[in-house]
C-alpha cells in the first residue's frame, strides 16, 4: 500500500490531513507528523522511519512538506533513498487532494500534475464592484 506523509512546522499537517481525509473519505495511509515546541526534527525522523519499517518492497511513499528549505523539509531528505521514495515540498491543499485522487501507478506525472495543480489554486481573488443593473441585464 502506498503510504503519505504530511509533515509540517506547527498543526498545519495534522489539518491538511483532516481537510483531505473529509473531501475523499481516503483514511489510513495518510500520516501527519507535525514539529511542535515539544517535538524537534528528531521526532519527524523517528515516525517517518517507523512507517518506513512497515512498508512492502513494492510500496511507494511520498511525503510532502510544508516548504523547502525549512528544518522539516531538509529532516525528511534523509530519507530520499530509493526510487520508491518521494519528497515534495511547498504543500498545499489543492496539491493534496489532486494527488490522493490520482492514480499513482506514474509516480512521476502525478507529482508533476499535483504540483502544477497546486500553483494554480494559488490566486488573489479580487474585489469586483456590482452594479444594479448588471444584476438584472438579460
Amino acid at each position: 500500500m502506498n503510504k503519505i506523509i504530511l509533515a509540517s512546522h506547527g498543526e498545519l499537517a495534522k489539518g491538511m490531513q483532516n481537510t483531505i481525509e473529509m473531501i475523499t473519505g481516503d483514511k489510513g495511509r495518510i500520516h501527519a507528523l507535525c514539529m511542535t515546541p515539544d517535538k524537534d526534527p528528531s521526532f519527524i525522523l523517528d515516525e517517518t522511519q517507523k512507517i518506513i519499517d512497515g512498508m512492502g518492497q513494492n510500496d511507494q511513499l511520498f511525503m510532502f512538506s510544508d516548504f523547502p528549505g525549512g528544518s522539516v523539509n531538509t529532516a525528511l531528505t534523509k530519507f530520499i533513498t530509493s526510487e520508491n521514495i518521494h519528497l515534495i515540498s511547498g504543500m498545499n491543499a489543492a496539491m493534496l487532494l489532486e494527488f490522493v485522487m490520482s492514480n499513482v501507478e506514474d509516480a512521476s506525472q502525478s507529482i508533476v500534475q499535483s504540483v502544477e495543480v497546486g500553483k494554480n489554486a494559488m490566486q488573489e481573488v479580487k474585489f469586483k464592484k456590482i452594479i444594479e443593473e448588471d444584476i438584472w441585464e438579460d
